[in-house]
């Protein structure tokens, strides 16, 4: 027993009650007594909460597969562990008592609960990861428009996107798949080529409206250029002015952009022409978010492509995302 550590008042007895209870508790954990009150076998609430559902031993036998004899005996251990009675007996059939009534929902919370447990265990069994490293212009622009159709298509693939500016650093990332862009020859992975690469100035309708094109020469002398410097793309004007015999303008006006797809989305927001890649531009010239001025397109010297390290040409996984990739018309 523990001795009395205050006074007599009341406030005193009942610090040394609790105290008491709490002593009691700890030396029946030391003897292996359990800190919690027997808990009821997963098939007796299961039964008590079908009953209790339905009003029907009947139903209830019916919906769980057993006997009618057998849920009334899970019931009726119930009732013995609780000591009380949870159905009565009334002439429109089975009624829950107020301790049932008071019972039933939180079964029936810790029955959900448990069943969404197990279904998440079970998933994540039967569920593969996926992991696809992009660029960042390639993966907003032509992939992740596209990977609804690949969840429903596959629905138990649990896809891990990363997006990067560059490459520059890849090895850094674990990936099963990456979309790269260059001309495919990089150690140690299979490279598949997804497109060709064309570019072409583009910018909003609303823009060229307000530029309208009377001499090629002057318009470029008046418009904003957007340009992009970035490790993943070079320039590109210079060539398409050379391959188009046109004198690049002299002036300054300029946006810098670090990379593609903050240009294709200044262009689209009317800062002013940046020149335009596809298969990155291809949606938004469709949704006429951006118009091409000027049928002149020249190739790029570099591609997009599919890569995956060597040795896991087979891999079910791999094999599947790369064909369904193929089979939306980009590749």
């Amino acid at each position: 027993m523990v001795a009395p550590l205050l006074g007599g008042s009341m406030e005193g007895n009942q610090n040394v009650e609790r105290i008491q209870a709490l002593s009691d508790v700890l030396e029946a954990y030391e003897h292996g007594e359990s800190l919690f009150p027997p808990t009821p076998p997963v098939a007796a609430l299961r039964a008590f909460e079908a009953v209790a559902r339905r009003r029907s031993f009947t139903r209830a036998a019916i919906e769980l597969s057993q006997t009618q004899t057998a849920i009334s005996h899970q019931v009726r251990k119930l009732e013995s562990l609780l000591g009380v009675s949870l159905f009565v007996r009334s002439l429109s059939g089975i009624e829950l008592t107020e301790e049932g009534a008071q019972l039933l929902p939180a079964v029936q919370d810790s029955l959900g609960m448990l069943t969404q447990a197990i279904k998440r265990i079970k998933d994540r069994q039967h569920s593969e990861e996926l992991s696809v490293v992009t660029l960042a212009a390639f993966g907003v622009k032509c992939l992740l428009p596209h990977l609804a159709d690949f969840r429903e298509r596959f629905p138990y693939v649990r896809l891990r996107i990363k997006t990067v500016i560059s490459f520059s650093a890849s090895h850094n990332y674990l990936h099963d798949i990456a979309f790269r862009y260059g001309t495919g020859n990089w150690n140690n992975v299979t490279a598949v080529r997804v497109t060709e690469e064309t570019l072409t100035p583009v910018c909003s309708p609303k823009f060229l409206a307000a530029y309208p094109i009377e001499s090629v020469h002057d318009f470029f002398e008046q418009v904003p250029l957007i340009l992009t410097e970035s490790s993943a793309f070079s320039n590109g004007w210079d060539a398409w002015f050379a391959a188009n015999q046109i004198r690049p303008p002299a002036t300054g006006n300029v946006i810098i952009c670090d990379n593609m797809l903050s240009a294709i989305q200044a262009a689209i927001d009317g800062l002013g022409v940046t020149l335009g890649r596809r298969p990155l531009i291809t949606a938004d010239l469709a949704a006429n978010n951006l118009v091409a001025p000027f049928a002149n397109e020249i190739r790029g010297d570099s591609a997009y492509y599919m890569t995956i390290a060597k040795g896991s040409e087979d891999r079910r996984l791999i094999r599947e995302f790369m064909d369904w990739f193929c089979s939306l018309g980009i590749c």
